[in-house]
């Protein structure tokens, strides 16, 4: 599922806060 997205999108910590946003923006969509 959203896993590998972002496994795909294996970035720096920076994301942290986007990598959050996707996963419970994905969550809502592939729930």
């Amino acid at each position: 599922r959203w896993q590998r997205l972002v496994a795909e999108h294996e970035d720096p910590p920076l994301d942290r806060t986007t990598a959050r946003q996707l996963t419970a923006y994905v969550d809502k969509h592939l729930a």
